[in-house]
């Protein structure tokens, strides 16, 4: 998805604001990620966390996400200390909203969080690659 052209507040509304949405809004940008992933190869199944630093740079109470392929923890997801309200997952547009009581704090803040899923073989998300090799010899023998 594509970043919106500049920050606008969301401070009101509810998250079906966000979907169908050509890009993410810039309201609040990641600065880094510290992602662990905890694969299962023989059940291909995986958990994780994620603590994802954020800039809050404009008054708003949503948090919006990429989020796809991933089961959230939603008892796991903390911003600043802060629960949110409401986490509408929107499948069809891959993104995750976190809503929260009242507006969150501007500047740098961290955004933590517990997921799982299937290790896939669909090429997206976490997936699994299965190559099958040969020789020209083993036509032979």
């Amino acid at each position: 998805m594509a970043l919106a052209p500049a920050p606008a507040p969301a401070t009101a509304g509810s998250a079906d604001q966000f979907r169908g949405q050509a890009w993410l809004p810039r309201f609040v940008a990641p600065r880094r990620y510290e992602l662990r992933l905890r694969p299962d190869l023989d059940t291909c199944v995986f958990t994780g966390d994620a603590s994802v630093v954020v800039d809050v740079s404009a008054p708003t109470r949503f948090l919006v996400l990429n989020a796809a392929d991933l089961t959230i923890d939603r008892a796991s997801i903390r911003f600043q200390g802060l629960t949110p309200t409401e986490v509408s997952l929107f499948e069809d547009n891959e993104i995750l909203v976190l809503e929260f009581d009242g507006e969150l704090p501007l500047g740098e803040g961290v955004l933590a969080m517990d997921f799982n899923d299937t290790v896939n073989d669909q090429m997206r998300g976490f997936y699994r690659r299965l190559a099958y090799c040969f020789s020209i010899f083993d036509q032979y023998t």
